[in-house]
């Protein structure tokens, strides 16, 4: 049901000036939090950068899902489009997909479990 109406609500509010002010907050407090990264050592950040993660990939999901096949085509917005593709694939890749897949090949592998927060962290 749940999947349903992901795909069948309309997404046009994500190209409103509101959401795109939004989104262009959580870039500026990303690049904040990168910064603080560097300078504090705190065991919440895997946690602060995963939530950063899943707001870019529903940002993502929701702009594809209220310009279809446009995000690909569009001659304007093509390559800030491509850059966006780009950075969350590569991001879902280096902080979901390898700690995965590491995970699953120590299990499969027999070595010592790892816990939930080592998988998060890269």
């Amino acid at each position: 049901r749940l999947a349903r109406a992901c795909f069948t609500w309309d997404y046009s509010w994500a190209s409103r000036p509101e959401f795109e002010l939004f989104m262009t907050g959580v870039i500026g407090l990303n690049a904040v939090t990168m910064g603080l990264e560097l300078d504090y050592h705190w065991p919440i950040w895997p946690y602060v950068e995963n939530t950063f993660l899943a707001i870019y990939v529903f940002e993502l999901f929701v702009r594809v899902k209220a310009v279809g096949c446009r995000f690909c085509t569009d001659q304007g917005s093509i390559v800030w489009n491509m850059l966006d593709l780009t950075m969350v694939v590569g991001g879902v890749c280096d902080l979901w997909l390898i700690p995965l897949a590491r995970f699953l090949q120590s299990t499969i592998e027999g070595k010592p479990q790892v816990s939930g927060a080592t998988v998060m962290t890269p």
